[in-house]
This record gives C-alpha cells, sequence and structure tokens, in this order.
C-alpha cells in the first residue's frame, strides 16, 4: 500500500513538472521576487469627501496583453492602501485602479515603477459639455488613389477638461449634449479610432460620430483615420467643430502641387520626419458650425484610367452607341436621298489620290497614349516635378496631333494586320 501511495505521489509531481504548475518543496518554484506596492487616494474635486466604501484594484498582464494576476485592497479612512506579495515579473504591466461612480481612475506602470508609492485622485461627476477644450485639432492627408478618386486622412486631437469633475455622457437625457463630438466628410469609410480615454463606445451621430466614454479632467487625446472619396478634383464640406478649437490644421504632401485649400491661412511648408507637408491653419475658432472646408487640385487619374472609366461606364453604352448609330443611319438616309445610288466606277479610270503625309498608325497613337498615362501617374505620385511633366508633356501630344515624317514613313511601309 505504501508503495503504491509513493508511485502515485511520484505520478503527481511529474504531471505537476510537466504541467508548469508549482510544486511543494521546489525551490525553482518558490524564487519569483515579490513586494508591497502601496499607494494613497484622494478626491480631487474641490469641497467634495473622500467615500468609505472604495477599493484599489490590481492587474497583471504580461508583454501580449494576457491576464496574470489580480489583487484587491482595501481604502482606509486616510486614502491609503497596501498589496501585498505582488509577484515582480520585468515583462508585465500593472494596473492599479479605483473604481468611483463607473468610471476607473488610476495608472498602468512598469514593473520598475513598483517601489515608488502610487498616488489616484478620483473626481464628482457632471455633465457640463462646456469644461472640454480642444487645444489642437490636426487633419493629415496621407495618400490618395487617384484612379479611384479617394483620399486617407488622419486627424490628431489634442483636449482638455479644464475643470475639476470627471463629464460623464447622459444619453437618456433628452435634448442634452455630454459626450465628444467630432465631423468627418461625407461618406467617409474605414474609421479607425485611438484614445487615451477609457471605456465608453464609439456612435454614429449626424456627418461624425460620437464618443462615450468619460473625461476626467486633464489632458486627453483622440486620433482617429479614415478614406473619403472626392468628385472631379476637389471637395467642399462643413467641417464642424462642437468642442471649437484653438488652432485647427491641414497639411497636404508637398508632391500634391496643384492642390489647394479656401478659407484658411497658408504656412510655410512643414519637415514631419523627413516628409514635406504644405500647411494651412486656422485658430481660436468657438464651438459651433466650425469651417467650410474647400479642396481643389486634388490628385487626377491618370488619361488611361480615365478613358477606361468612361468606356467601362454604363451610361456611355447606353448614350453613346444609340447616338452614334442614330447619326450613322441619318448619313445613310440624307445621302441616299440626295445622291441616289450611282455604282462604283472602275478602278483604271479613278485618278491615283494625290501624295499626302500619312495619318499616325494607330500602334504608334496606342504607344503615345500610354506613355502620356504614364507621365501623368507619374506626377500624381509625386516623381517627377511640375516643369518638367509639362514639358514632356507638351512634346508627346504635339508629336499625336503632328507625327514627324519619320514616323510616318515608318509606319507607312510596316505591315498591317487587317
Amino acid at each position: 500500500m505504501r508503495r503504491l501511495l509513493a508511485i502515485a505521489a511520484g505520478l503527481l509531481a511529474l504531471l505537476a513538472l510537466v504541467a508548469g504548475l508549482p510544486v511543494a518543496g521546489n525551490p525553482a518554484a518558490q524564487a519569483q521576487e515579490s513586494r508591497s506596492v502601496s499607494g494613497t487616494v484622494r478626491n480631487g474635486t474641490a469641497g467634495a469627501a473622500l467615500p468609505g466604501d472604495l477599493a484599489a484594484l490590481l492587474l497583471i498582464t504580461d508583454a501580449e496583453g494576457r491576464l496574470q494576476g489580480t489583487g484587491q485592497a482595501a481604502i482606509g479612512a486616510d486614502g491609503r492602501f497596501t498589496f501585498a506579495d505582488v509577484p515582480v515579473m520585468p515583462e508585465a504591466s500593472y494596473t492599479i485602479s479605483v473604481d468611483y461612480g463607473g468610471v476607473f481612475y488610476g495608472p498602468t506602470l512598469p514593473a520598475s515603477a513598483l517601489a515608488q508609492p502610487v498616488h489616484i485622485a478620483i473626481y464628482e461627476p457632471t455633465t457640463d459639455y462646456t469644461l472640454i477644450r480642444v487645444q489642437r485639432q490636426v487633419m493629415l492627408l496621407s495618400a490618395v488613389d487617384a484612379a479611384q478618386r479617394t483620399a486617407t486622412a488622419t486627424e490628431f486631437v489634442r483636449l482638455e477638461n479644464t475643470g475639476d469633475r470627471t463629464l460623464q455622457p447622459d444619453l437618456a437625457a433628452p435634448g442634452q449634449i455630454s459626450f465628444l463630438r467630432f465631423a468627418l466628410p461625407p461618406d467617409a469609410a474605414e474609421v479607425t479610432l485611438q484614445s487615451n480615454l477609457r471605456g465608453g463606445d464609439v456612435i454614429s451621430i449626424g456627418s461624425g460620430f460620437a464618443l462615450t466614454a468619460p473625461v476626467p479632467p486633464g489632458e486627453h487625446i483622440v486620433d482617429f483615420s479614415y478614406t473619403f472619396p472626392y468628385a472631379d478634383d476637389g471637395l467642399a464640406y462643413r467641417q464642424s467643430l462642437p468642442q471649437g478649437a484653438g488652432l485647427f490644421q491641414v497639411l497636404l504632401p508637398e508632391s500634391w502641387e496643384t492642390a489647394e485649400l479656401a478659407a484658411l491661412q497658408p504656412l510655410p511648408v512643414i519637415d514631419l520626419e523627413g516628409a514635406r507637408y504644405r500647411a494651412w491653419e486656422a485658430r481660436d475658432i468657438p464651438p459651433g458650425p466650425g469651417l467650410q472646408l474647400e479642396f481643389t487640385g486634388l490628385p487626377q487619374p491618370g488619361l488611361l484610367a480615365r478613358l477606361g472609366a468612361t468606356l467601362s461606364g454604363g451610361g456611355f453604352w447606353q448614350t453613346a452607341v444609340p447616338s452614334a448609330l442614330a447619326a450613322i443611319l441619318a448619313v445613310l438616309l440624307l445621302t441616299g436621298v440626295i445622291r441616289k445610288y450611282r455604282p462604283q466606277p472602275a478602278a483604271a479610270n479613278n485618278p491615283p489620290p494625290s501624295p499626302t503625309a500619312p495619318p499616325i498608325a494607330a500602334a504608334h497613337r496606342q504607344q503615345i497614349i500610354a506613355e502620356i498615362a504614364q507621365l501623368d501617374e507619374q506626377f500624381a505620385a509625386g516623381i517627377i516635378p511640375a516643369p518638367e511633366y509639362h514639358h514632356h508633356r507638351e512634346m508627346l501630344l504635339e508629336e499625336a496631333l503632328n507625327p514627324s515624317p519619320d514616323n510616318a514613313e515608318s509606319e507607312e511601309s510596316s505591315p498591317t494586320t487587317p
């Protein structure tokens, strides 16, 4: 019996070792460093006392964001708390927070910062939206698909809650706005958002979206990216600024030489980490309707892309083809009525045609069109400068309209496939 128990104990130890579970008496399992983590909590709203039923929460996550441990500590009347025997993992993150009124207050720290006391401030709630101020909002157009006439933009918003209470959205209050709102261009798509604000949802509202996360006192960031279409070479829309803006800027790549923006003050070229941008700005914009943005001269698709879009559109085949057939039938009808029918004279009686310069061959014309389209694409992408682009394009157009004699002779003598 004792032998069976010894064998069973050995098997359990072996299974624990294989599974990575701590084994009693194993020095390696008990060698991990641990320490106490302490801190204080205070109420940052003027005249407000610290509630007596608060608790501090601890979450430990590894480098991949997986939860490795949790803890809870009572907060005394003096606002102090302590977590005992917290394992120290060099690559882990430690989030210490206090839940007050449904809002979590507190920092996320690396293991190296656990030796210092943690100080947390909580705040009373408010629905006073006027506490929010946008210090700076920058719209950066970073890429464009000229063939599809779509652009990609990112907006960087730096805002501040200037009071000593947390703005808590109240979606149930009719006619009351107590959340952050941001505008988007018409038909914007692929919207992504990043922010240091915790909780809340992103909801579609009006011509943009709203962020329902609580906004504690202090500075915060909200960055969002999106794509939007434009027609012809421009786009005009109302950029509303519900929170106002101390500074609003628009940046366009310097390679978009023809692009312009109306209603804003132009600035010198800005260099951002080696990339150069043309810039426009407006300052001290009050909360409300914002600005009317009018973009013109945005990059255009090349000649072949425009031709393909025209020929592939259903409207062309539904309108142009019947019109062409009607025109041909009208010409044939007029010819038949006025000139009647006459037999074709013999070839021997026809005088030879007068010598003229042969028209440019179809193959050479297609080659020139392809070169022009490629040139347009390179200019739109900023590969070649404007003077070289215009000079080369004019030469190609001149060759297409007035071919050189050498090209005409070579094309006249070349065999033609019927």
